[in-house]
């Protein structure tokens, strides 16, 4: 039998204590939390959008001020190159536009491209009392004009304002994409004194990220004690000339604006009138160039989708705008629409996904004898429809026009693991005879065919890493993408993934928890982040993130649900109350760890995955921890990208097709100095410890440890490292490749009291099992299930159930959950050898989650206050 121990041996244990108080512990100097990085995102992270074309670039450029347009007359404006706007291969602009009758009159402006027809859609609906507000996001001509056609027969008064603007190729630095959101209230109704400023603050609200944006897509609505106009602008920014909206006196207004996001995340309402005025403000989409996810904006050239339709009071009518008006039948979710509402009554027109349930935004609030325009980015339900509702009494007749849309964002590649399956599609390669996929970790085919779709069985637990190649007549092979997907045990309470990397970047999805669990979703109500190994980290809305990461290059990223991370508190080991250090030799080292034989008997590998304990059923909602907050991060997932793992020769010789005639991916190089050597074995190294030399458990909390007075503890007084020899629990697990066996080691410290007095004790290992093992020698897997004990308070343990699976080529899912103290370190490391013998390249750090509520392990009901941080890490 082949029994292969690492050359090191773990040294003599410094003093290590199991914990601990109603204070938090603190971190050691060199250890490291997550901490959010409050700099922007750099342009060149991978988790930042590259230059496209369609990015939009916010702005504040005034292009046509005050001038009239003539009865039945068209006018020609300039864009490029006016106010610093760029001079050339501008697609489309957010144009504000301000209109007033110029003779008592009443009337439309039409405004579309130079050089196109003029179309019968409304851009703005006039009147001779007040400038009529509205924005909409028009196409611009090759020559860089636009046309504004008066459809009165009198002349009118016209402000028009770009507040943003798209390019027709990609510019010298990446924009930002639109996400649209369902609409949420971030003011209502508050009033704002006469000249008065109200100061907003939209990131962290209504689905809106954190950080990262650059603006945001809201809703106004107003009424006016007296007639008056709302600016709109970046806290920051100088008051703008121009006004985003004028209102009328008592008669409500509305209008859909872009807001550029300021200093500190914030944005200026001002309001210039004679009185007070009331304002609601809801958020409907935000702009980012932080991830390459959002969608592009798509301008065209304005179009009728509905005209002359009569909807009746408190009636409804489906608006199907994909295949019309140039917006294409698939692909675009969103549709920026001009509705014009006209009617012998009073109400309000809402827009809305088909078969959602969401809350209801005004977009027109029409008045009798009054028409109204108002542009909306209308977010289009699964059915590819929108519906418009009119709230009124009586029944409004309305016309719809089409301006734009937007692209959502194409993928190479597309995976979901759903009802135990993966379902996967991709676009098709030009001159391709054949699809193949391969299973890279246990090097056989999984899929060959011509379509450009399949379905794969994905029943849990599964972890999937597959090639995806396109084969030409002649042999030429091409990798298309690699392909990672898991279907994690739902005993472990950890959703799915899938890690899809292609030639365009490459897109991480991380899905709800599984079914008949009693933990919530992940989804849009809770916060998610991804941060990159450059420390960018970038907020985003949904539980999914694309970057930038081609196929053959690598990068690492954290996916965070639940909040940011937060850094430990100051070390108890400082306080001035804090014990001195025990005379030497007063507590014996604790002997250096075994960890060569046999080691720990595994169950056979055809045991199911246990039940969870009583203890590690409890949930926690929410956790919080030691100050009161709400519990950061409990879902951490951890994506490591990389090459392919094998060659194109190696592929096509699994694959059956002969020597390739051209390979296009570079497959990931062996470790550095492994060239020539062969993998023998790989060790994964789980250590549990207490960065704190000293710690306190204050008296309340002591009562969990039977003593009505404070105690100190020894900690491990340590951060981040490998082999360091100080830690309160740690399992060592060696995959053996060569022999295709596995083999576990355990090993606990002691404990030591440093106050009211000295006392050592050690919890037993017997806590610490292993279960369904398996090692083909190309695939191996183990279950580890943790609960040891604090000796000197008994109802409480640290505790963590945790699946590992790798494969001989460096694909590895490790996952499943832990109590969040102390703090938890997982260490990867490799062997290989020859006939010289067996080498090794270094150990590599697969997380490190720091320890956060201290009381964790010195308090009744310590884990079902606590909680727990699950955890997935996939490469």
């Amino acid at each position: 039998m082949h029994y292969h121990s690492r050359g090191h041996r773990l040294g003599a244990c410094l003093v290590a204590g199991l914990l601990v108080a109603g204070l938090a512990s603190a971190v050691a100097a060199t250890e490291t939390a997550t901490a959010r990085p409050a700099a922007a995102s750099p342009e060149d992270s991978p988790i930042s959008a590259s230059p496209e074309a369609g990015q939009f670039y916010p702005t504040r450029v005034r292009i046509m001020d005050n001038a009239q347009v003539p009865a039945r007359g068209t006018t020609t404006i300039q864009v490029t190159g006016q106010g610093g706007l760029p001079t050339a291969d501008i697609s489309s602009v957010a144009l504000n536009i301000g209109a007033k009758g110029d003779w008592f009159n009443n009337g439309t402006l039409t405004i579309y491209p130079s050089g196109a027809q003029e179309p019968t859609a409304t851009a703005v609906s006039y009147n001779p009392n007040y400038y009529a507000s509205n924005m909409v996001i028009t196409k611009v001509g090759a020559d860089g004009k636009i046309k504004v056609a008066n459809k009165s027969d009198q002349p009118v008064r016209v402000y028009l304002d770009v507040h943003g603007y798209a390019l027709s190729t990609p510019g010298s630095a990446p924009g930002s994409t639109y996400n649209g959101l369902p609409p949420a209230r971030l003011v209502d109704k508050t009033k704002i004194a006469s000249m008065g400023n109200f100061e907003l603050s939209p990131l962290g609200e209504g689905g809106v990220p954190a950080s990262g944006v650059d603006a945001v897509a809201v809703r106004l609505t107003l009424k006016g004690e007296q007639t008056g106009t709302v600016r709109v602008y970046a806290a920051g920014d100088v008051w703008p000339a121009d006004a985003n909206v004028d209102y009328p006196q008592n008669i409500t207004a509305q209008t859909f604006s872009i807001a550029k996001i300021g200093q500190d995340g914030r944005i200026n309402v001002h309001n210039l009138s004679g009185g007070a005025v009331e304002v609601s403000v809801d958020v409907v989409g935000y702009f980012t160039k932080a991830l390459k996810q959002g969608a592009t904006i798509v301008t065209l050239q304005p179009g009728r989708l509905a005209g002359n339709v009569t909807i009746p009071a408190n009636g409804d009518y489906a608006l199907a705008p994909r295949g019309k008006a140039g917006i294409p039948d698939s692909g675009t979710s969103t549709v920026g629409i001009n509705v014009t509402a006209s009617s012998a009554g009073t109400g309000a027109l809402s827009v809305t996904p088909s078969s959602t349930n969401e809350t209801a935004v005004e977009t027109v609030a029409y008045a009798a004898g009054r028409p109204t325009t108002g542009f909306t980015t209308a977010r289009l339900g699964g059915d590819g429809k929108a519906v418009i509702h009119n709230s009124g009494t009586s029944p409004v007749t309305i016309s719809v026009d089409a301006f734009s849309y937007y692209a959502d964002p194409q993928h190479d590649i597309t995976a979901e693991v759903a009802d135990g399956t993966l379902k996967l599609a991709w676009r098709p390669r030009q001159g391709a005879g054949e699809y193949v996929l391969m299973d890279a970790g246990n090097e056989e085919v999984a899929w060959r065919g011509n379509s450009t779709s399949t379905n794969l069985p994905m029943p849990a637990p599964t972890f999937r890493t597959l090639i995806l190649a396109a084969v030409e007549p002649g042999t030429t092979i091409s990798y298309l993408g690699k392909i990672l997907a898991t279907a994690p045990d739902p005993q472990s309470e950890v959703a799915p993934m899938t890690v899809v990397t292609s030639a365009s970047g490459t897109d991480i999805k991380w899905a709800s928890d599984p079914p008949g669990t009693d933990v919530p979703p992940i989804d849009s109500t809770l916060e998610h982040r991804i941060a990159a190994d450059d420390g960018t980290v970038v907020d985003v809305p949904l539980s999914r993130a694309s970057t930038t990461t081609a196929l053959g290059q690598s990068a690492t990223f954290t996916v965070a649900t639940g909040g940011a991370e937060v850094p430990e508190k100051v070390d108890d080991e400082n306080s001035p109350d804090a014990p001195a250090d025990p005379p030497a030799g007063t507590f014996p080292d604790d002997p250096p760890a075994v960890e060569t034989g046999d080691g720990v008997p595994i169950d056979d590998p055809t045991t199911p995955t246990p039940a969870p304990s009583a203890s590690t059923q409890v949930e926690a909602g929410p956790a919080t921890t030691d100050d009161g907050g709400e519990d950061p991060n409990s879902v951490l997932n951890d994506v490591v990208i990389s090459p392919p793992a094998m060659t194109v020769d190696e592929f096509a010789a699994l694959a059956g097709l002969g020597t390739p005639s051209q390979t296009s991916i570079q497959a990931r190089s062996a470790e550095v100095g492994a060239q020539g050597l062969t993998k023998g074995s790989t060790w994964v190294d789980y250590e549990t410890y207490i960065p704190s030399a000293k710690v306190h458990v204050i008296p309340g909390a002591a009562l969990a440890c039977l003593a009505l007075k404070g105690q100190w503890y020894a900690g491990d007084g340590r951060g981040v490292g490998h082999n360091t020899g100080k830690y309160r629990t740690r399992v060592a697990i060696n995959l053996d490749w060569k022999d295709k066996k596995n083999f576990a080691y355990r090993d606990v410290h002691s404990t030591h009291r440093l106050a009211p007095t000295y006392a050592t004790k050690t919890a037993s290992v017997s806590g610490i099992t292993f279960k369904a093992s398996k090692n083909t020698g190309k695939y191996a897997r183990i279950f580890i299930d943790h609960g040891v004990g604090n000796p000197f308070c008994y109802i409480t343990s640290i505790e963590y159930r945790m699946w590992l699976e790798f494969y001989k080529n460096g694909e590895h899912w490790v996952y499943g959950r832990h109590v969040r103290m102390p703090s938890h370190q997982v260490y990867q490391e490799d062997f290989y050898y020859d006939s010289a013998g067996w080498h090794h390249y270094g150990a590599r750090l697969m997380f490190n989650h720091p320890a956060v509520a201290a009381m964790c392990l010195a308090a009744f009901g310590a884990p079902a206050v606590c909680g727990y941080k699950k955890t997935q890490v996939v490469q």
